[in-house]
This record gives C-alpha cells, sequence and structure tokens, in this order.
C-alpha cells in the first residue's frame, strides 16, 4: 500500500527546491545585473582610456551653429575623422574622436588639409577630448583612446 503524502514535508521539499533553483540562478543572473547596470550608468565608459599619445596629431575644438567641432589638420589627403560617440562624464561631455590614415594603396596630395567634425555637444558644455589613430583597415573594436588637451587653432 502505497505511504500517504505528507504535506508538510512536500512543501517544504518543494521550498528547500525552489530556494535552491533561486540561488543557483541568482549567481547567474546577479553579475550580468552588474553589466546591465554599468551599461545604465552614462559616465561609465566599456573603452579603456590612456593618459595620453605621443601619436596623436593635435586636435583643435572650434564652435559652429552653437556645436562643438574637432577640427585636425591631415598631412595629406586620404585621411578621415569621426567622432564615434558622446558621452557624458561626471565634468564634461566626452567625445570619443577616431582619426584613420590614408590608405597607401592609393596616391594622396601632398598637401595640407583641415578636417572636421560636428558634434551633437552644445558649445556653452564642457568638452574632453579622448581619440585613436587607426589604419584605414583596421577594426574599429580596438578600445583604447588618449586623452587630448585641445590646441587653441589648427595653425597657420
Amino acid at each position: 500500500m502505497p505511504r500517504p503524502i505528507d504535506p508538510v514535508r512536500q512543501t517544504a521539499a518543494a521550498l528547500a527546491h525552489a530556494g535552491l533553483a533561486g540561488m543557483i540562478a541568482g549567481s547567474l543572473l546577479i553579475p550580468n545585473a552588474g553589466c546591465q547596470l554599468r551599461k545604465r550608468l552614462p559616465w561609465v565608459s566599456t573603452e579603456s582610456i590612456v593618459a595620453s599619445d605621443p601619436t596623436l596629431p593635435p586636435l583643435a575644438l572650434e564652435q559652429t551653429n552653437d556645436l562643438h567641432v574637432v577640427a585636425f589638420r591631415a598631412p595629406s589627403g586620404g585621411w578621415s575623422i569621426s567622432i564615434d560617440r558622446s558621452e557624458l562624464a561626471p565634468d564634461a561631455t566626452r567625445l570619443y574622436v577616431t582619426i584613420r590614415r590614408p590608405d597607401p594603396a592609393f596616391s594622396h596630395t601632398q598637401a595640407l588639409v583641415d578636417l572636421h567634425a560636428l558634434s551633437n555637444v552644445p558649445s556653452e558644455q564642457p568638452v574632453e577630448l579622448v581619440a585613436r589613430v587607426l589604419d584605414h583597415d583596421a577594426n574599429p573594436k580596438d578600445r583604447v583612446y588618449a586623452r587630448v588637451e585641445p590646441a587653441e587653432s589648427l595653425g597657420g
């Protein structure tokens, strides 16, 4: 004859099983919750930013139509500049800038070229520049940027 089911034992076993499952799920989900929190905080960056890079060319910060513009004087044609994104930092809005070298497979003019990238940051807001220089075909997943102190102007 089958044993009668004890409702107290069955409930205790179900709660213990649910508690164990909750602990396992919690241990798996909590690290990911931290990643989600990191994405939600606007001043927490996933890129690494180094103090400075001597190979970076000078960048100037200009204003037009009440917006910041990042300017760069390239030594020849074929160079490009882009603002990858803007991000709120505790003291200023941080602009992530990528400069790409020209493709050596093509000939380029040997003349100074002024390049400009328009940002979405109002000119009255303080801006912090971080930049990197990549080859024309480099993978942009390289997330190392360097802090840049903007020059007064591109020069004359």
